[in-house]
C-alpha cells in the first residue's frame, strides 16, 4: 500500500505534466497512451528512489501473478533465462514476414524487423565479440539497464536455425555477465 502523502505527490505531479486527467476525486484516468509502468518511470524523477522502487517491484509482483508462465522447451526455454513473460510471449507472436534475416557476417548475425508502426529495426547478434546491439526504444531505455532481451530480440533468436540459437543462447547462459548487452544503434 502506498502512503498516502506519496500517493498525494504522485497524482499532483501526474497532473501538473498532464499525464492524469482528474475526472472527480475517486476516478483517475490514465491517458491512454502511457501504461502504469512508464507512469512509474516518469515519477521517479519526482519521488524517493525507494518508494519508486518498492511501488515497481510490487506492480511487477502482482502482473506476473496475473500472467501465467507458458510451459516451453528448447529455444523458448533458454530464452526465459534472458526475458521476462511479456516479452517473450510478445515476441513468439511476431509475425515472420516482417522479419528479415540478413546473412550471417563475419561475427554473427543480423536482422531487420518491421515494427507495428512501420518503423524498421536493427538487430546485430555478435557471437566472435560477444555483443547484441539493437536500435528500439525497449533496448535503449530498459532492457540494457535491465539486463533483458526485448521482443525483437527473442524473435531474431526465434528466426535462427534451431541449433544456431541453442548454441549461442548456452554459451551466453553460461557466460551471463561477458555477453550482454552490447548497446544501442
Amino acid at each position: 500500500m502506498i502512503d498516502k502523502e506519496v500517493a498525494t505527490k504522485a497524482i499532483s505531479s501526474l497532473t501538473k505534466t498532464k499525464l492524469l486527467e482528474l475526472a472527480s476525486e475517486n476516478d483517475i484516468p490514465v491517458k491512454k497512451s502511457w501504461n502504469k509502468s512508464k507512469i512509474l518511470e516518469m515519477l521517479s524523477n519526482s519521488l524517493d528512489k525507494n518508494v519508486v522502487k518498492a511501488i515497481v517491484d510490487d506492480y511487477k509482483s502482482k502482473m506476473e501473478k496475473k500472467r501465467p508462465k507458458k510451459e516451453r522447451t528448447g529455444i523458448g526455454k533458454l530464452l526465459e533465462e534472458f526475458t521476462d513473460e511479456g516479452r517473450l510471449s510478445r515476441g513468439e507472436k511476431i509475425d515472420d514476414k516482417v522479419i528479415t534475416r540478413i546473412e550471417p557476417f563475419e561475427a554473427g548475425y543480423y536482422f531487420k524487423i518491421k515494427g507495428s508502426g512501420g518503423s524498421i529495426y536493427r538487430v546485430q547478434i555478435g557471437t566472435e565479440k560477444k555483443a547484441i546491439i539493437h536500435d528500439c526504444t525497449d533496448w535503449g531505455t530498459r532492457c540494457i539497464r535491465d539486463r533483458l532481451f526485448c521482443k525483437h530480440i527473442v524473435k531474431s533468436f526465434l528466426t535462427l536455425p534451431k541449433e544456431e540459437a541453442e548454441k549461442i543462447l548456452k554459451r551466453m547462459t553460461s557466460e551471463k555477465g561477458r555477453y550482454l548487452p552490447a548497446g544501442f544503434i
